[in-house]
């Protein structure tokens, strides 16, 4: 069984002086009483840390102040997903027949497009743009977080453009892995989570497990 440390002395909380249906265990040396949700989140964090001393999985690249180490921190990640290759001719073939059926083939033909047509290509072109968006996405997006001070941001960009979300990160942050509201090949895609009362923070949606891993580990180091 698992033994988990009291967090202001870290002498091991001996299984008779925690109370399950409580939720709460108390320290035989210091007598502080802690929950045992926190208990198990401090164990989890220690465990997750020791893969910071490892070389960052693939598509990670970790940037810190060389002036504070324990300052601004940087992760990028960066790392082309394979649907790619079935997006891209999927994109060319699709948008190129479409478009040029619609409107290029006409134009060079008379010169001009009839309006009903150019209204029926209106659907065909939006589905190009939503795939050539897709395509940029997966060939160029990266996924940026950035901690400084006890705050955060993360950002999905794509040529220096996207959207970006801000947190807090303190000792009561929870940090943790959660579920999307999408699937591919019927696994539930993974994400993280970070939350503080009642605000939640979703990123890094769709990573693989050793990336997540390693972003939740520096999570919890920062938020120390």
């Amino acid at each position: 069984m698992k033994e988990y440390s009291c967090p202001d002395c870290r002498t091991i909380i001996a299984h008779d002086d925690m109370n399950i249906k409580e939720g709460v265990g108390v320290c035989s040396r210091c007598g502080k009483i802690s929950k045992l949700i926190d208990l198990v989140e401090e164990f989890d964090s220690a465990d997750y840390s020791r893969l910071l001393y490892e070389k960052p999985p693939r598509g990670i690249k970790l940037v810190r102040d060389k002036m504070n180490p324990m300052g601004d921190v940087t992760l990028t990640y960066h790392r082309i997903n394979p649907a790619v290759l079935f997006l891209i001719p999927f994109t060319a073939i699709w948008s190129g027949f479409s478009m040029f059926g619609i409107y290029i083939g006409p134009f060079l033909k008379d010169g001009k497009i009839p309006l009903e047509q150019a209204l029926m290509g209106i659907p065909f072109v939006i589905g190009t743009i939503i795939l050539l968006i897709s395509v940029f996405s997966m060939l160029f997006g990266k996924k940026i977080l950035t901690l400084s001070n006890g705050k955060g941001t993360y950002a999905f960009k794509v040529f220096g453009i996207g959207r970006t979300k801000h947190f807090e990160l303190n000792r009561s942050t929870r940090i943790e892995n959660s579920e999307t509201n999408y699937q591919v090949n019927h696994n539930t895609l993974p994400q993280i989570t970070i939350t503080n009362g009642s605000k939640r923070v979703n990123m890094f949606a769709g990573l693989r497990y050793d990336a997540m891993d390693y972003i939740i580990a520096l999570l919890r180091s920062v938020a120390r």
